[in-house]
C-alpha cells in the first residue's frame, strides 16, 4: 500500500502497518535530467548489435535469478503478503 505526502512516497505493508520503503518525490529537475538520460540511452541501445543486447539481457535475468530470494521478498512485503504463497 503507498501512502502519499507532499514530500514522499511511503510503501507500508498493510498487513503489519511497517514502514517499508520512504522514497522523496523527485524535483522538476530531477525528472528532466532523468528523461534526458533514459532518452540518450535509448539512442545508445537502439544501435547496439542485437547479439550484445540479447547477451545483456541474459546477464540481467542472471543476476534476477541470483537474487530471486530478495526480489521475492521486495514483492512480497510489497503485496502486504504475510508469507511468499505468491512467489512463483
Amino acid at each position: 500500500m503507498m501512502n502519499l505526502s507532499a514530500t514522499h512516497a511511503v510503501s507500508v505493508n498493510p498487513t503489519t502497518g511497517e514502514v517499508v520503503s520512504s522514497l522523496p518525490w523527485a524535483s522538476e529537475h530531477e525528472v528532466d535530467a532523468a528523461i534526458a538520460l533514459a532518452a540518450a540511452g535509448y539512442r545508445q541501445w537502439r544501435q547496439t548489435p542485437l547479439a550484445d543486447r540479447a547477451d545483456a539481457l541474459r546477464r540481467i535475468g542472471a543476476a534476477l535469478r541470483a537474487r530471486g530470494e530478495e526480489v521475492a521478498q521486495m514483492i512480497t512485503l510489497g503485496d502486504g503478503q504475510a508469507d511468499r504463497s505468491g512467489a512463483r
